[in-house]
This record gives C-alpha cells, structure tokens and sequence, in this order.
C-alpha cells in the first residue's frame, strides 16, 4: 500500500493508476496540517490499515494524471546519509559547490 498527499495536501492511497482520498478514514488522527496527519498515520499505521485498504477496494478514486501529487512528507525534519550517496565506498568524488577562490 502507498500513502500519498495530493492535491492541496489531501491524504490518500494510489490503487493501480488511481488515488483514493481516505481524509475520511483517518479524520479522527488529530493533526493540524499535512505533516502531523501523515506522521499520526504512520504511527498508528497498524490501527488503520484495514480500514485503509477497504477503502481503497470500495472506491474508484480518482486517475492519477487529474491530481497533483505532493510530497508525502512536506517538511521532513531529517535527511540520512545525504552525503553517503556520493561518497558510495570511497570511489565517488564529494560534490563541490559554489566558487572557487
């Protein structure tokens, strides 16, 4: 199963090449934006699969090329191993940015 954010940051989970909105279902996770809806969704993600997935079975929803996904955490409070990407066994170079002196 693939939680999304679409739209104006409406909840939802992509069935095939359709997004289901499921802002229903977990209407009672207490958030007050995007972010703490999805960090209280994964949290209780157990508690709310299987009325996730019915949800998903029960409904259409809507094709994925009429919505606009967003990013399924908006601010993400951490970034791991950003820099281990380039430096992958010490064969890669580190990036340089800016200019040079």
């Amino acid at each position: 199963m693939r939680l999304v954010l679409f739209n104006d940051f409406t909840p939802g989970v992509l069935r095939g090449d359709n997004v289901v909105d499921v802002s229903g279902v977990i209407e009672d996770i207490p958030h007050i934006d995007a972010q703490t809806w999805m960090r209280g969704l994964i949290d209780c993600f157990d508690d709310y699969r299987g009325k996730l997935e019915d949800a998903a079975a029960n409904s259409e929803g809507v094709p994925i090329s009429d919505v606009r996904l967003r990013a399924p955490l908006p601010e993400p409070t951490r970034i791991a191993c950003m820099a281990g990407n380039y430096l992958e066994n010490g064969k890669l170079p580190f990036p340089t940015t800016g200019r040079r002196s």
